[in-house]
């Protein structure tokens, strides 16, 4: 009898039974279809099924007794364990998890597979940290990428801050600074790495750690020193992109200290801030700053007691200094400050 998938060796006899399920599996029928198999019990229908869909590449889940939510985490265990991903997937209900399952591409790997995981973490380490920037990046469309960012999310790899002044726009940031060290300096480097040139990579990718690693990371040091320091003042601590139509541009606020939010009143803006690691701060930072609490203001924020700070790793020019010797609303916050020694 021909086959039209070979029977496995360890499959005895069978060959009726194989054909049919073969057939079956391998028809042209209706992508998704239901089939049942049916028979006395202890006579091989679970042996057969699943030497089925490993002769067949497919994916198997047993559904023994239990409870809903039990039986619909033991599925995402077994599909995560089947593509290779690091962590189960976590769906709300069967729904959710039988539409990801019959929406996966034929022609790519498995999302919660390892390489797209790696893939997301390099974009948003490459500073693409929008949604759409993120798809891009990879090649993928936007609807592709929302499982794999929900699982990075809950195994608290990425963070998801939403934008402070842009209503809907949220970013992604890389929970771990060494894992962005592995995705923006080490992963891109691998080949030399491995052949022993580790002086080398370092040399020619010191700018590029400065920018993609440090910058990022000190970023998230400033915000968590604002928090630090006046959360009994205000509401939130986020970043925040304002929008400027005269010039044409956008200005990127790296920490935006926000009041408490009340229905019907102003919300205040405690602080607006820009941090830099690697570069002596100058009044042009200042000036940006200044620029970005006036377009706020004209937008309807009070911005009567705005505090304007400059975190700097590499310190403040002498201008600078002068400037915040003379006006109250200037902070500067360098290292020793940061860490709590001033």
């Amino acid at each position: 009898m021909s086959l039209l998938v070979p029977k496995p060796t360890h499959v005895f006899d069978r060959d009726w039974e194989w054909e049919a399920l073969t057939s079956f599996a391998t028809g042209s029928h209706a992508e998704v279809s239901f089939g049942v198999v049916s028979g006395r019990r202890r006579q091989g229908k679970t042996f057969l099924l699943r030497s089925l869909t490993e002769a067949l590449g497919g994916f198997y889940f047993e559904a023994t007794e239990g409870t809903d939510v039990e039986l619909l985490r033991l599925f995402g265990m077994a599909l995560a364990r089947h593509s290779g991903s690091p962590v189960g997937y976590p769906f709300a209900d069967w729904r959710d998890a039988l539409t990801f399952f019959f929406s996966l591409p034929k022609d790519r790997p498995m999302p919660r597979d390892p390489a797209l995981y790696h893939s997301v973490l390099s974009a948003v380490a490459e500073g693409n940290n929008t949604w759409g920037g993120i798809a891009s990046h990879i090649g993928y469309k936007s609807s592709d990428i929302a499982h794999p960012l929900n699982v990075l999310e809950d195994c608290g790899l990425l963070v998801k801050e939403k934008d402070a002044f842009r209503s809907g726009r949220t970013r992604y940031r890389i929970a771990e600074p060494l894992i962005t060290f592995y995705q923006a300096i080490m992963r891109p480097e691998w080949t030399d790495l491995s052949l022993g040139f580790a002086a080398e990579v370092w040399e020619r990718s010191r700018r590029r750690f400065l920018s993609k690693v440090m910058g990022p990371h000190f970023e998230t040091l400033c915000r968590e020193y604002a928090l630090r320091y006046g959360r009994a003042h205000f509401g939130e601590v986020v970043a925040g992109t304002v929008a400027d139509p005269a010039n044409k541009s956008q200005i990127d606020v790296d920490i935006a200290v926000l009041g408490v939010a009340h229905a019907g009143e102003t919300r205040a803006i405690k602080s607006l801030g820009e941090a830099k690691w690697d570069k002596v701060m100058d009044l042009r930072h200042l000036e940006r700053l200044r620029r970005a609490r006036d377009l706020l203001a004209a937008k309807g924020y009070d911005t009567t007691n705005t505090t304007l700070a400059c975190y700097s790793g590499a310190g403040f020019h002498d201008t600078l200094r002068a400037e915040a010797k003379r006006d109250p609303a200037i902070l500067l916050v360098d290292i020793p400050m940061l860490y709590g020694n001033a």
